[in-house]
C-alpha cells in the first residue's frame, strides 16, 4: 500500500462512499477527544464510535490491552476460546452475582 503524498483533495478518489461526503481533510491522528488533520487542525472529536466516545482514542490500557492481545490471540472463530476470555470471563464472575 502506498501512502498518500499527493493533494488532500484527491484522496477520496479511491475510496467508495457509503454515506454522505467525508471530511475534506486527511485525519493524521487521534488521541483523547481530540483527532488532527493533515493540516495539523485540532478537532474535538464528538463523532467516533462507542469505544473512542467514552474512553477516548488511543487509551494506554487499551492499547496495552489490544498489544498483548496481538502477543498472544488477537481474533478467533467464536467457538475458540483464549485464554484472555477465561481470564474476564473469571474476573466478572468475582463482581456480578
Amino acid at each position: 500500500m502506498g501512502s498518500h503524498t499527493g493533494n488532500t483533495a484527491d484522496f477520496r478518489r479511491n475510496l467508495i462512499r457509503y454515506g454522505g461526503d467525508v471530511y475534506p481533510e486527511i485525519i493524521d491522528r487521534a488521541s483523547g477527544c481530540y483527532v488532527w488533520d493533515a493540516s495539523g487542525k485540532k478537532i474535538l472529536d464528538f463523532t467516533s464510535g462507542q469505544m473512542c466516545a467514552t474512553v477516548g482514542h488511543s487509551h494506554p490500557k487499551i492499547v496495552a490491552a489490544i498489544k498483548k492481545s496481538c502477543d498472544t490471540a488477537l481474533h478467533l472463530f467464536s467457538g475458540m476460546i483464549p485464554r484472555s476470555v477465561v481470564q474476564l470471563a473469571e474476573a466478572r464472575a468475582m463482581i456480578v452475582p
